[in-house]
């Protein structure tokens, strides 16, 4: 059972995944509610430089992406960057 120490919470399993990455690739929201609330990071990044919301962008899961991303400082700024390049491609 998880406890409100999170030390272990942000261990990197294989390929640098956390506890939270491989919830998100699961599509499993109970349990990405849980880690975050117990302090899972957001914004950690597995091996290949990828965060949680790129997982959940990846799988097109739009509740899970934009849960993470009102969750996450790094998401907001993600989102404002979209934002930014549909604006400019309209633009063009």
């Amino acid at each position: 059972m998880l406890k409100h120490n999170s030390t272990g919470i942000n261990k990197k399993y294989d390929e640098g995944e956390t506890l939270l990455h491989i919830a998100v690739r699961n599509k499993i929201i109970d349990i990405i509610q849980l880690l975050i609330d117990y302090g899972a990071d957001i914004d950690a990044k597995d091996d290949n430089g990828m965060t949680t919301i790129d997982y959940a962008a990846k799988s097109g899961n739009a509740d899970i992406f934009n849960f993470l991303t009102e969750k996450s400082v790094h998401g907001i700024r993600f989102l404002q960057q979209i934002a930014n390049m549909l604006i400019f491609n309209k633009r063009s």
